[in-house]
């Protein structure tokens, strides 16, 4: 479909057949005009006002039949969009590194759970490495642990175990949920290769 209002009434009147219809009503008149002379209202002027009348009419009828075609077929097209995007981000959500919701430090040892988004990275009995983001933007190991639990609801509960008494202060504000140290915390399944603790 032409991409403007004219366009659009341009290609109804071709579609409508209306060029030869325009070239009939004119012969119609003309020999209208010959045969019939002595009327009050020229019969040919009557019927090329009602032949162009007619023309204009279906063609604006048609043109208004396919721009409500077209926006059916647009909203229909919009919405397949919509969903292959939320499908996409769906997925691409399934494999990201999920935040730390919240975290909570056990009373009689020196671990650390933390409660995480859903994710499909993580499996129950797996290890993990926690990593914090410094102002610099350097990422320091900080701990290591292991996957606890996956809740019903599908979010995660890792547990570090091995947590660096070298950045026992970002340890101890993690543990009390910092809010700029949840943000700048990740943990990544595994552990490194060459992992020697600090």
């Amino acid at each position: 479909m032409k991409n403007s209002f004219w366009g659009l009434i341009w290609q109804s009147f071709l579609e409508i057949y209306a060029v030869p219809a325009t070239f009939l009503g004119i012969i119609i008149s003309v020999i209208a005009w010959i045969l019939s002379s002595k009327t009050q209202v020229s019969l040919p002027l009557v019927i090329t006002i009602a032949v162009f009348t007619l023309i204009v009419i279906i063609t604006l009828f048609h043109a208004a039949y396919k721009a409500f075609r077209y926006t059916n077929k647009l909203e229909s097209e919009l919405e397949e969009v919509r969903e292959t995007n939320e499908n996409l981000v769906n997925e691409v959500n399934k494999w990201r590194i999920p935040k730390i919701l919240r975290v909570q430090k056990n009373q009689n040892t020196d671990f650390i759970l933390c409660l995480l988004e859903s994710s499909d990275l993580f499996a129950i009995k797996i290890t993990v490495s926690f990593y914090y983001t410094d102002e610099d933007g350097f990422e320091r190991f900080i701990g290591l642990g292991f996957i606890e639990n996956i809740q019903t609801d599908g979010k995660i509960q890792a547990v570090m175990n091995h947590p660096f008494s070298t950045y026992q202060n970002i340890l101890d504000k993690l543990a009390n949920n910092d809010h700029t140290v949840l943000e700048r915390t990740i943990i990544r399944p595994g552990t490194p290769n060459d992992f020697n603790q600090p």
